[in-house]
């Protein structure tokens, strides 16, 4: 449906098939996955329930910087041994951060005090958990585990009461049973071939995925503005508009939690197209970002399945 000669039939499914009502949305970035798991591993995990700002700010300012140090991260937690986690320590000591003042860097404080004598850290997660078959859906599990906090603390259900069917995808299957049996979380496995509601749901992600993605690199490359590159955010504005923003859990970094909100306001077929401009979209956006700051401190960071 994610081309333009098929403009009716995405009209239509977004107008008669999409409601803030039968949809809850799980938006994960991989990129900032890792960055809360490499904040994790160098700050305690009770500053996420002290200071949780200070905390997603960080984690936040982290995804900007090249993407070699994720990939270096994931390369020492393969090894998992302590000499791995000093080296981790000192390549994040001599990294060339981008984005994150050297004299504000907390990252670099502890690497450097652990590479002066300090205890090295333990990685968060299992080690090999990233190259290992039974893991390699470790992010999804997650997302998963997140909608259903979120579920289970907007409405007030009890997990026990909740049903999933999820999509057949053998080679995480038994991970997911593990984990989430514990919970007591009802789980099923299905063919989305022979499952309508299956495909539903994924026709539905994707064009959200889709929207959002495409959308948001049209901001990193500075295109937003063009006439011709206006399609996929105002789709996407439609999309967030039958959805609502508070259908959709958000973990991301703090300026992609604010960005759709300013998407939903500037791209809506009533907004004026001579208003969409930087000036105007920076005041909506740190007009936003305060209802989104708002928003993580009054989350519950120490919920349980």
């Amino acid at each position: 449906m994610m081309k333009r000669e098929n403009n009716t039939m995405l009209a239509d499914f977004i107008d008669n098939l999409i409601d803030d009502s039968h949809f809850y949305i799980c938006c994960y970035d991989k990129i900032f996955y890792l960055a809360s798991i490499i904040t994790q591993y160098f700050f305690p995990r009770q500053l996420m329930e002290d200071d949780p700002l200070f905390y997603f700010t960080k984690a936040s300012a982290l995804t900007q910087e090249d993407i070699s140090l994720f990939l270096k991260y994931c390369e020492y937690n393969a090894i998992g041994t302590e000499q791995a986690s000093l080296d981790f320590c000192r390549f994040v000591a001599g990294f060339d951060f981008k984005k994150i003042d050297s004299s504000l860097n907390g990252y670099v404080e502890m690497a450097k005090l652990v590479l002066d004598g300090g205890e090295a850290f333990d990685f968060p997660l299992p080690f090999d958990c990233y190259v290992k078959d039974d893991y390699t859906h470790v992010i999804n599990l997650t997302a998963l585990g997140e909608s259903l906090l979120a579920i289970k603390e907007i409405y007030n259900v009890n997990t026990e009461r909740i049903h999933i069917v999820h999509d057949h995808i053998l080679e995480f299957e038994n991970e997911f049973y593990d984990t989430l049996g514990k919970s007591k979380v009802h789980l099923e496995f299905k063919d989305s071939k022979d499952e309508v509601l299956l495909q539903y749901a994924d026709n539905i992600a994707s064009v959200f995925r889709k929207c959002c993605t495409e959308t948001i690199k049209l901001f990193r490359c500075n295109q937003q503005w063009d006439v011709d590159k206006q399609w996929f955010p105002s789709i996407y504005s439609k999309i967030l508009k039958k959805l609502s923003y508070k259908r959709i859990k958000w973990d991301t970094a703090i300026s992609d939690q604010v960005l759709p909100l300013c998407i939903e306001e500037m791209f809506n077929d009533k907004f004026p197209i001579e208003c969409r401009n930087n000036m105007f979209f920076y005041s909506r956006f740190m007009e936003y970002k305060d209802f989104v700051l708002k928003n993580i401190l009054s989350l519950n960071y120490n919920a349980e399945l």
